[in-house]
């Protein structure tokens, strides 16, 4: 076997264009570098297999892409390595070895800090071979460099990709709304409707609106639906519920598609720099810069919030967006509550970060947004002393029968999943002060509706509640009484406060209906 020196040697010598992208001093010392390491010159060679066929194909590019090495198809290189250097079907090992080796080159070219290098095409084309969850070799694919490829090129077949990513996008989102669209669903549509509108639902407004109106309350209610609802029964997200009983008849792109939204995460975003195809932002809630593609949205953006779902992996989304004029003065006054909201929200999770926050409230984040930016309000949460909260010492095994009977009564009163918790929390914290009235049937009872009423939910309709375990109303509003004097419950307790009650604290202080 020859040097693995006079390989490189003779392929410069042969391909001297290949040294406008990567200089042969710097494959000489990133061998040297392994050789230093123990590695043979038969393994060595094996790396320098890898890299010449990848030179081979980069160096027919523009000279303008001599740093940028993006849009490369490592598993068309991959197959034509195998051809050359693999004498029979490549097996598991044969494909970890081949992108393990171009990592690892990838990585020591990126760290010059001369290249710009997506690594995340690598790991994108190493997916394919475990497409089905276990490895299965791939279709073979082919791949010729286009000679003289200059950026141009491919920013247009970015743009082009884009486009047809968008369309597939849609039809997803469409098939995925249908699914959502069938009776067993019919109760969670009307609650997110609910929790969506919060107290600015108005059926009149909504008929005499113009269609371009209609259409844009459905996307943005779709938008809140799919990724912030949480499912009464499951506690998912719609997509995270469609992508879990429906994976295995989704196609590859489906999956790919899915796995970039179920990644978005809520932002609330203040404009910084607006440029014609990217705009940078200041996240005002976790106190990061972010760099997305301009929004399809008219106007400037400058002096601007963006809030909704950016998907900063992967295809690198933006999904629906809403845009709102903001003032500095005005963007300070939205982070500012949000931040108290937050606060709040911790008395129930205390380890909870800004994500926790916004995956699970983020209904309540949108209407303070839109209160304080639409409505001149000075201030949307209530000032007043809180209760503080209880350290948890009971062990929840012990009231295990009547936590199990309590969360089977919320079931079928139509509590949702994140309701029944947050209903057990409250049961729980009863019981380390008086553990021998909270094993009664009065006080389960009284748990169901103390949580109601600092939710601000109705249940007076539902009189044969009383008597479900069997109790009465006299001995259930004696118990309730107790509960509410023990714990220190206020009207919008935070430590109990569920989605649809945060929202209608918020609206109780906007309309004035609640005296804080």
């Amino acid at each position: 076997m020859e040097n693995v020196y006079t390989l490189v040697k003779r392929f410069y010598s042969q391909n001297g264009r290949a040294n406008i992208f990567v200089a042969r001093t710097l494959i000489e010392r990133y061998l040297r570098a392994a050789a230093w390491r123990g590695r043979s010159n038969e393994d060595l060679c094996t790396d320098w297999y890898c890299i010449e066929d990848f030179l081979t194909v980069i160096q027919r590019r523009d000279d303008s892409l001599a740093r940028l090495f993006i849009r490369i198809d490592y598993l068309a290189l991959f197959f034509r390595y195998a051809d050359a250097h693999i004498d029979r079907r490549p097996l598991k090992r044969h494909a970890e070895d081949y992108f393990a080796r171009m990592r690892a080159f990838l990585n020591y070219l990126e760290d010059t800090g001369d290249y710009d290098i997506d690594i995340g095409e690598l790991d994108a084309d190493l997916e394919m071979f475990y497409i089905t969850g276990r490895f299965r070799l791939p279709e073979r694919v082919e791949w010729e460099e286009i000679d003289g490829l200059t950026i141009e090129d491919i920013e247009e077949d970015e743009r082009i990709e884009m486009e047809e990513l968008n369309i597939q996008l849609n039809d997803l989102l469409h098939r995925i709304g249908e699914y959502f669209r069938v009776p067993a669903y019919q109760l969670d549509i009307g609650r997110a409707a609910t929790i969506y509108t919060g107290g600015l639902y108005d059926m009149n407004e909504y008929e005499h609106a113009s269609e371009e109106e209609k259409e844009t309350f459905w996307l943005r209610f779709w938008d809140y639906f799919f990724f912030d609802y949480h499912l009464i029964a499951t506690d998912e997200t719609p997509i995270a519920h469609y992508s879990d009983r429906t994976w295995d008849e989704l196609s590859y792109d489906d999956r790919q598609i899915i796995g970039d939204l179920l990644a978005a995460r809520f932002a609330v975003l203040a404009v910084t720099e607006e440029y014609d195809d990217h705009v940078v932002c200041r996240d005002i809630l976790r106190d990061e810069e972010v760099v997305l593609p301009h929004p399809d949205i008219p106007g400037t953006l400058s002096k601007s919030i963006l809030f909704g779902h950016i998907c900063d992996e992967g295809m690198m989304m933006l999904n629906y967006i809403t845009a709102i004029p903001a003032s500095k003065r005005l963007q300070k006054r939205i982070g500012d509550t949000i931040q108290r909201e937050y606060k709040l929200f911790r008395m129930q999770a205390p380890e909870a970060t800004m994500d926790d926050f916004l995956e699970r409230e983020a209904a309540l984040v949108r209407h303070t947004i839109h209160v304080l930016s639409t409505l001149a309000q000075l201030d949307v949460l209530p000032r007043r002393l809180l209760p503080a909260a209880i350290p948890r010492k009971i062990n929840p095994r012990v009231c295990a029968e009547e936590l199990g009977a309590l969360q089977i009564i919320a079931d079928k009163i139509g509590f949702s999943r994140h309701s029944q918790v947050l209903m057990c929390e409250l049961f729980l914290d009863y019981a380390q002060s008086d553990l021998a009235r909270a094993q009664t049937a009065e006080t389960l009872t009284a748990t169901i509706f103390l949580f109601a009423e600092i939710n601000d939910i109705d249940l007076s309709p539902i009189t044969e509640l009383y008597h479900v375990v069997g109790s009465d109303q006299k001995t259930v509003r004696a118990a309730l009484e107790r509960m509410r004097a023990a714990l220190g419950c206020v009207t919008y307790d935070p430590r109990y406060l569920g989605e649809e009650g945060f929202v209608t604290m918020l609206y109780s202080v906007v309309h004035g209906k609640a005296g804080f």
